[in-house]
């Protein structure tokens, strides 16, 4: 066991006091968090070049073309920064264009104002149905657009679909002065068109509590925000312990090789004791790595106020199913690393192995709305992504039934033990091979032959 123990203190200096680590510690977190900033800082930094609308009104009356107009001037006024002034929103100017009075002609008109869009004249244009201020149905099957005639439909017409401003304003407009329509029509007075319309909000609030006294609390409302993020930052920070300690490790595996000084490190100790001992320096190094992000996330949410949300009882289960991910992944790592001899053999064999990690993934979102529905369970029994569901189960309230944690640990546990057993067979022939990569079959064949 010391010489084990030994490896393993060597293996975790090499790779804890390298600039690499440092760097990935450093700048993985800047790199995740370096798309809010940006965002944040270029949010201004905006094309302000004003742009121009026409718009076809068929409605009886032009009456939409009014309320747009009205929302253009309102939007006009409010482009500039109140605290600096500055103009961080383009303007937009409208032209009203008659509607041609036939189908031909109206076709025709589109293509011309099509035109003046290709040439840069327009930015775009809307057409208005004639019978948009008309109620849908109350026996249509759906009041998806797709299922309405073109008369009730507002089309937008641009060559740059990426530009949503003007399409959301319309978009809010249009169906503002429709309603309001209806409604008058109805007779509703416009006055409590607002009222009569707003919206109930919904609150996600945790189960009350009962304290030992008997005194019943209230339970704090929750952002429906952190239901969903907390358990996605769990397994994508899992994700990023495994490969941040593992690759490295397999790297310096390759370089042992060429260098040959794994033989001369196999003349003091087996390749087991050489394995095990590179395998906890892999868990050592991945319970630094929990031990700063995660305790630097803990920290930040206290800081914030929403610790709350990420119990301690997540946390430590998260920490066991963390290093046993590490385990079961670490082997196998470790047995590519010493059954190739180059980078590019090891990118080859360690595809299938990052295709498992990245199963989870796709069936994340699933597994989070439903964490103890049919699908999760069944993904919670495919050992590759037990590690990773458990703990997105279990981070999601009312959490994994306690009998089903302990199976899930038991199965991350035995499929660990049966790859480190795999893996030593891989290692004890592997580690002195040197030329061509072996294929799957022949990685197979050490295993069940030694």
């Amino acid at each position: 066991m010391r010489k084990i123990f030994t490896i393993a203190a060597r293996e975790y200096n090499a790779v804890v006091r390298s600039k690499a680590f440092v760097l990935s510690l450093v700048l993985l977190p800047l790199m995740m968090a370096a798309p809010a900033v940006v965002q944040r800082v270029t949010k201004d930094v905006v094309d302000t070049r004003e742009r121009s609308f026409a718009v076809i009104d068929q409605t009886p009356g032009e009456q939409i073309y009014a309320a747009l107009d009205t929302a253009v001037k309102a939007h006009n006024a409010a482009v500039n920064d109140p605290a600096t002034g500055r103009q961080v929103h383009p303007k937009f100017s409208l032209e009203k264009v008659a509607p041609a009075h036939t189908g031909d002609a109206l076709l025709k008109q589109r293509y011309e104002l099509a035109e003046r869009v290709r040439a840069g004249k327009l930015f775009g244009f809307i057409s208005i149905g004639p019978d948009v201020l008309k109620p849908v149905p109350a026996t249509a099957p759906s009041l998806n657009q797709a299922d309405l005639p073109a008369p009730q439909l507002v089309s937008y017409y641009t060559n740059t679909p990426t530009f949503l401003d003007f399409r959301q304003l319309v978009r809010q407009t249009v169906n503002d002065a429709v309603r309001k329509k209806r409604l008058e029509a109805a007779g509703v007075h416009s006055d409590n068109f607002n009222a009569l319309l707003a919206e109930v909000p919904v609150q996600d609030r945790g189960l009350p509590t009962k304290s030992p006294t008997g005194t019943i609390t209230e339970s704090r409302a929750m952002g429906e925000i952190f239901s969903i993020m907390i358990p996605m930052g769990l397994v994508i920070l899992m994700l990023m312990v495994i490969l941040i300690g593992a690759i490295p490790l397999t790297q310096g595996i390759i370089e042992e090789k060429q260098q040959r000084i794994a033989e001369v490190l196999l003349g003091s100790v087996s390749p087991f004791q050489l394995m095990m001992g590179k395998v906890l320096g892999l868990v050592a190094t991945s319970g630094t790595l929990i031990i700063i992000y995660l305790g630097g996330a803990y920290w930040a949410a206290t800081k914030m106020g929403i610790a709350q949300h990420l119990p301690t009882t997540v946390l430590l289960w998260f920490i066991l199913f963390q290093l046993l991910a590490v385990l079961m992944y670490g082997s196998l790592y470790i047995a590519i690393g010493a059954s190739v001899t180059d980078a590019k053999e090891m990118q080859s064999l360690l595809m299938p192995v990052n295709l498992l990690m990245v199963i989870p993934l796709m069936m994340l979102i699933n597994v989070i709305q439903n964490p103890n529905g049919p699908l999760a369970r069944i993904v919670t029994l495919f050992p590759p992504a037990t590690p990773m569901i458990a703990v997105a189960r279990i981070a999601v309230s009312p959490g994994m039934p306690l009998w089903e944690t302990i199976v899930a640990m038991l199965i991350v546990l035995a499929t660990t033990i049966a790859l480190i057993w795999a893996s030593g067979r891989i290692f004890r022939v592997g580690i002195l091979m040197q030329g061509k990569a072996p294929s799957l079959g022949q990685l197979a064949k050490w295993v069940l032959r030694g």
